[in-house]
């Protein structure tokens, strides 16, 4: 598994309060990170 994957999947879960509005936002902050992490 790559690490960027890894990294999400543990955020989701500690960021995961059962609000979607909130996880939908904080999913677009992680597509944004994968990005940076794929440049690299």
């Amino acid at each position: 598994m790559n690490e960027a994957e890894t990294m999400i999947l543990g955020y989701e879960g500690e960021y995961e309060t059962g609000d979607n509005k909130q996880d939908k936002a904080i999913r677009a902050n992680w597509k944004e990170v994968k990005s940076f992490d794929l440049k690299k």
